[in-house]
């Protein structure tokens, strides 16, 4: 193989906000390794946010676009004027890998084991649904393939700005939550992405935490309202319940103020982590959805797997347990986030 050298590369990873995070590992690493290279992700309009201003200035290409799906032709025509002469497919689709062909985008590198897999001239064989490794490492891969020495991917940091901080501050603010309480992030959805921690268990954990002195926040989105407020209602007095509050980088930077974070698997999970605060995940006995693959790079986490298909096995007590050992690793650690000028 020739050496390569490439001019413009192109990152495609056009699914939620957790795939998005676990890409950027194989994205700095391409900045490594090829740092007079452009990078130019292309993503979904509502993860752009968490590429954008990232990893020393990525740009984004965006799949869609407000008001629905950008057509075939279209996005073939903006991928053909950015001139790109390698392109890295994380989240392989056959209306992804004919675009990069028709656009004739030299290298193509994706799996191998699609049957459209010929329209990739770069391949990796994989399957990922066995679940050995993390989803980082399996899109490490592609990068593999142009013979480049690489690291294992450890961690993804995302750093909100200024005025996402200065929002989560007021929100605080807003709540009366001081900064020496300890703040616990409950979000109880997934989105479909994962099984779930039943409703139930979150209400009786928001209790416990409650009296135990934390101040509990229980997060989702507009679609997860109903959850939200049931699991809120159910847990008493003392749960705050914000819905619609936040954009999504706000979010990140409500979550950095975190003392913990809990979550099943799920993006915001892989967030909350980005962003430093410890993070408390829920997984089912099922290697495809598991925690080798799926969970978040960060050494401060805590992850429960159910021994059933169910989820019902994960007691609420060894939670409590899980989230005191955290909680105390991060006393103090708030304030420097909130007390910004």
């Amino acid at each position: 193989m020739s050496a390569w050298n490439p001019r413009h590369i192109l990152v495609v990873r056009t699914d939620r906000i957790g795939d998005v995070l676990l890409t950027l590992p194989l994205v700095a690493e391409i900045v490594r390794c090829r740092p007079s290279a452009r990078v130019t992700m292309m993503v979904r309009e509502y993860t752009q946010p968490l590429v954008q201003g990232q990893l020393g200035g990525i740009d984004t290409l965006l799949c869609d676009q407000e008001g629905g799906e950008r057509s075939f032709w279209q996005l073939l025509r903006v991928i053909r004027r950015e001139s790109f002469d390698t392109a890295f497919v994380a989240y392989p689709r056959f209306r992804i890998a004919l675009l990069l062909w028709l656009a004739r985008i030299p290298l193509r590198a994706g799996t191998g084991y699609r049957w459209y897999s010929f329209l990739f001239n770069r391949r990796v064989h994989e399957h990922r649904k066995v679940g050995l490794r993390s989803e980082a490492d399996y899109n490490l891969s592609l990068l593999a393939l142009f013979d480049v020495e690489i690291s294992p991917a450890r961690s993804v940091r995302v750093v909100p700005s200024k005025r996402d901080r200065l929002a989560a501050r007021h929100a605080l603010i807003e709540y009366g939550i001081e900064p020496y309480e300890r703040l616990a992030v409950v979000h109880p959805g997934s989105g479909g992405s994962a099984r779930d921690w039943p409703a139930e268990r979150f209400s009786e954990l928001a209790q416990s935490l409650v009296r135990r002195g934390l101040r509990v926040v229980v997060s989702g989105t507009e679609a997860e309202k109903g959850l939200v407020e049931h699991i809120a209602a159910a847990a008493g007095s003392g749960i705050l319940a914000p819905i619609g509050r936040f954009s999504l980088m706000e979010y990140a930077a409500f979550a950095e103020c975190a003392s913990v974070f809990i979550a099943n698997s799920t993006g915001p999970l892989h967030l909350a982590a980005a962003v430093g605060a410890p993070v408390i995940g829920f997984y089912p006995a099922e290697a495809a959805m598991g925690p080798a693959r799926w969970g978040p790079l960060t050494e401060r986490k805590r992850l429960f797997v159910s021994p059933h298909t169910t989820m019902d096995d994960i007691a609420v007590e060894s939670v409590v347990q899980a989230v005191d050992a955290l909680a105390a690793e991060t006393v103090g650690e708030r304030l420097s986030h909130i007390t910004i000028e």
